[in-house]
């Protein structure tokens, strides 16, 4: 069987959406009773003199105020404003990187990376393409990291010290590629195992179940001929829904054509488009383990390779 992704999987694009519940709010309207008139009295007559009297006092107190803040803030020195705060995604970073490393650089396209396993531990620039749009999210519970980067066409498309550790999680989005380059990667510091699936499948159902129609396993999804969106619905541990990918893929487009890595847990649903003709899974070729449910949960880290590399590193699992 024609292996596409070979030929199409270097470039890829991804369309993520979220499922978003609109609400619509009744109100009711209160209709007007009948009330009794209440005779006026000097009492309240002179409640409204010394309201209309506040009032016309109030913008000059509100000036005073307002001219006070910056004096008293600049003196306490919490004169920080909200331009002038800056998000950390290190604030919480406890460690560093091992010394030494080497050069090191990779182009990955649209798909899921473990730091680890397909891209080695490291201080990284990523710079998408000038003429495109890409985007990177880093998910690391372990060091307490939480990214996400845009890569802007024709600007912002390169960012520097982006930080990836062992087990980390990352996303790539991108019509084309992102090129990863460090100058300290731990290249020596692998934990990846060879996927244990060979077979492509075809998938030729709208909608396929992992487990069911076709083994559990970590696959890149290729789309031969067609268009449209994939979902990936991914099951939690209890039977209930995890989350979902939505990859939007296009096989006459070669940007388009293929996600990588994507783990695919016993339970899983893939569903395709009406406009889908032939959409495959060719398993990918290095994963963490067979536990593919631990890759959302976060367990893996608990697991082997990585729980015995981090004894090896003296690190432990727990900062």
């Amino acid at each position: 069987m024609d292996r596409k992704s070979e030929d199409c999987g270097e470039l890829t694009h991804v369309h993520r959406t979220e499922q978003t519940h609109s609400w619509e709010k009744k109100t009711v309207q209160k209709q007007p009773g009948k009330r009794k008139r209440k005779k006026k009295n000097s009492r309240i007559i002179g409640g409204f003199s010394a309201i209309i009297v506040l009032c016309g006092m109030l913008p000059g107190i509100i000036s005073l105020v307002r001219d006070a803040v910056p004096y008293i803030m600049a003196e306490t020195g919490e004169a920080e404003t909200e331009a002038e705060y800056e998000y950390d995604p290190y604030a919480l970073l406890t460690r560093d990187f091992q010394e030494g490393g080497e050069e090191y650089s990779v182009n990955l396209s649209s798909g899921e990376y473990v730091v680890g396993i397909h891209i080695p531990e490291g201080r990284y620039t990523i710079k998408g393409s000038e003429n495109d749009y890409g985007s990177v999210s880093i998910e690391d519970d372990r060091n307490s990291i939480w990214m996400y980067v845009s890569l802007y066409e024709y600007e912002n498309y390169e960012q520097e010290d982006i930080r990836l550790f062992l087990g980390a999680r990352v996303s790539v989005d991108t019509y084309g590629e992102v090129e990863f380059v460090s100058e300290n990667a731990q290249v020596n510091v692998t934990a990846y195992q060879e996927n244990p699936l060979t077979e492509p499948i075809v998938l030729d159902k709208d909608s396929e179940t992992a487990g069911i129609e076709f083994l559990p396993g970590v696959y890149d999804i290729v789309m031969e001929e067609g268009y449209g969106e994939v979902t990936v619905e991914i099951p939690d541990g209890d039977g209930s829904q995890w989350g979902s990918h939505y990859i939007w893929l296009d096989a006459a487009d070669e940007n388009q054509c293929v996600y990588r890595n994507i783990v695919i847990p016993e339970g899983a649903i893939v569903t395709s488009g009406e406009e889908v003709s032939l959409l495959m899974l060719i398993p990918s070729k290095q994963i963490i383990n067979t536990d593919y449910t631990s890759y959302y949960t976060g367990e893996y880290l608990n697991q082997e390779p990585f729980a015995g590399l981090f004894e090896e590193l003296g690190e432990g699992t727990d900062l």
